[in-house]
């Protein structure tokens, strides 16, 4: 509860790790293909919209809201573009490959 008992406490705000720090991954896991990047980058993608929407939830309607709504929307978005790109680029004959065969 805030101060004034009026509303939840916001989730404290996450910060990504350093470089160098011990939180900061020496090898992300994202393998050596486009491929596993690309699901990597839509995997943080949607866990920021989820973030977001639970601020939405824990927020008055009003102008903050509407922001969070428009981000929430805008991830969307680049979720949609990155996950046709990662498409294209499996289908192209003359680009690389995502699924490890040969182009």
């Amino acid at each position: 509860m805030t101060p004034d008992g009026l509303g939840a406490d916001p989730a404290p705000a996450r910060t990504p790790p350093q470089p160098g720090s011990s939180e900061y991954p020496q090898d992300p896991g994202y393998g050596s293909d486009v491929g596993s990047l690309g699901q990597a980058i839509v995997h943080r993608l949607f866990s920021a919209g989820l973030d977001l929407s639970f601020a939405v939830m824990v927020t008055a309607d009003g102008p903050v809201a509407d922001r969070l709504q428009h981000a929430i929307a805008e991830l969307d978005q680049a979720i949609a573009e990155v996950r046709h790109l990662m498409f294209a680029l499996s289908r192209s004959a003359d680009g690389p490959r995502l699924d490890g065969g040969p182009s």
